[in-house]
């Protein structure tokens, strides 16, 4: 399922975080966040978060969970799986 909106930069705290939102204001906004945790000296926690609201969040949610969670699973696999690689 293709979704198009712009989107707007929130925060940026380099090199840990960015986080960005998109939607249409009061009907459907996604924000997305990503966090990088230092675990240990040689490992790095990686944390993928989105949170969404407005009036139709609850149904645009209900229709598209699925797809949501495989593109989320999709992304993390791939990006671990090339930074594990270097």
């Amino acid at each position: 399922m293709e979704r198009i909106f712009d989107i707007e930069i929130i925060a940026i705290e380099f090199p840990s975080l960015l986080e960005w939102q998109g939607g249409e204001p009061d009907t459907f906004v996604g924000r997305h966040r990503f966090e990088l945790h230092q675990a240990t000296s040689d490992q790095t926690v990686f944390h993928n978060s989105e949170t969404f609201s407005g009036t139709m969040a609850s149904t645009i949610l209900d229709m598209s969970r699925t797809a949501l969670e495989e593109e989320f699973h999709t992304f993390n696999q791939a990006l671990k799986k090339r930074v594990e690689f270097r």
